[in-house]
């Protein structure tokens, strides 16, 4: 009695205990956001995942509640308990388990959705179209899973890998038809959607790669770093595919250049979590599986190169930022590169995929000198007008500006 005397005027926005429970715990938040995704974020592991992290921290900082439904994976995971610490509603439990029987029931609770990747898209879209055809949706593609998959056709030549991104590009096209906006990573998805896919250029935005710049730059190597290091998850085929060619084709013209020049030649350190058995028992003195790192800042305090031997892929490459973040010149096919527009010849390094060529430009970059500090400097700057949490900060409240969310 004496609580509710006391509170009473503030009880009266209250709801009865219990009855509008999930409508009511957020009646302090500016909206509710649903993102559907395959699986809860593990940053820790994955580019795409560093990014839907920040995004998530990202609306969080705007006063927006996201509620966040594993289409894949549903069985609480270490990272759940922290995004549940951080304020994010991670959808469990007995009763939520089917996404269309936990959505025909909550669907009035969110302003929007953000729908991540075309196979949460091909599984779920319709669906919601069908149950709510006004409710405003964001296609966030992570990369154009369709066009990866032509490059790796381009390489194998393999008519199931041909056929899988023919429909995968229909289902794509569908749901950047049947969305409200969609965000790609690069600008250079946004040309090839535009130019050669006839879509409407106001529908597309780039959301580029989003990481925690301010406090890279106070990273510090080791005084005489040596390592060549290549990171990346290998849930990816193009990372399992660029340390085969590694293996098969640039590391024994590597060792002749070394050999020819009488100069020791370092061992290539491979970072990542769910490694095949062919790369996990790498173990040689050219090059060794480390297997994965829980600090990234780790592999790179005593690596004088990264690599990033990718014979396709599409969007932004999450191992070329992390490299330039952790003051680590790159070496890469104009894949790994794609979307950066990078200038300084110092900390990037271009080859072909011709695996004799990569070795030369790999060789060559070992024996050039180091970025200077004035480099460095540049390039943060450059880093945190494209990539920082401050700057997407910005792009993302003139998108939802922009299409009226």
């Amino acid at each position: 009695d004496k609580f509710f005397k006391k509170h009473k005027k503030d009880l009266r926005y209250h709801g009865d205990s219990y009855e509008n429970l999930w409508w009511d715990r957020d009646k302090y938040h500016k909206g509710n956001i649903l993102i559907i995704d395959q699986c809860i974020p593990t940053p820790k592991e994955d580019s795409g995942s560093k990014d839907m992290d920040n995004i998530i921290k990202t609306l969080l900082s705007n006063n927006l509640r996201p509620h966040f439904f594993a289409l894949s994976n549903r069985g609480e995971t270490p990272e759940t308990y922290s995004y549940y610490e951080q304020g994010v509603h991670c959808i469990f439990g007995d009763g939520n388990r089917d996404f269309r029987t936990y959505y025909n029931k909550y669907h009035e609770l969110y302003d929007y959705i953000l729908l991540s990747r075309v196979t949460s898209s091909s599984e779920v879209l319709d669906f919601i179209k069908e149950i709510t055809p006004k409710k405003k949706i964001i296609f966030y593609t992570v990369d154009l899973h369709h066009l990866r998959l032509k490059q790796e056709y381009g390489v194998t030549k393999s008519i199931k890998t041909l056929r899988e991104s023919e429909k995968l590009k229909s289902l794509e096209l569908k749901a950047i038809s049947d969305t409200d906006f969609t965000v790609l990573l690069s600008e250079h998805e946004e040309k090839y959607l535009t130019h050669e896919c006839g879509i409407d250029p106001e529908k597309l935005t780039c959301w580029p790669l989003i990481r925690k710049i301010e406090t890279k730059n106070q990273f510090k190597k080791s005084k005489n770093p040596k390592d060549i290091i290549f990171i990346g998850g290998f849930r990816h085929t193009p990372n399992i595919d660029a340390v085969n060619w590694l293996v098969d084709e640039i590391i024994p013209e590597f060792s002749k250049l070394f050999a020819s020049s009488k100069i020791e030649q370092p061992m290539i350190k491979i970072y990542g979590a769910n490694a095949p058995d062919a790369i996990s028992k790498l173990d040689s003195k050219k090059i060794k599986y480390l297997g994965f790192i829980e600090k990234e800042e780790d592999a790179f305090k005593n690596a004088k190169l990264s690599i990033a031997p990718l014979k396709f892929g599409a969007g932004l490459k999450g191992k070329v930022l992390s490299s330039l973040l952790y003051k680590t010149p790159v070496v890469g096919t104009h894949f790994a590169f794609e979307g950066y527009n990078l200038r300084n010849k110092r900390v990037y390094f271009e080859t072909s995929v011709d695996g004799k060529e990569f070795a030369k430009t790999l060789f060559d970059a070992y024996l050039s000198k180091d970025p200077t500090s004035s480099d460095w400097k540049k390039i943060f700057e450059d880093l945190h007008d494209k990539f920082s949490r401050q700057s997407f900060d910005k792009k993302f409240n003139s998108d939802i500006l922009k299409y009226n969310f």
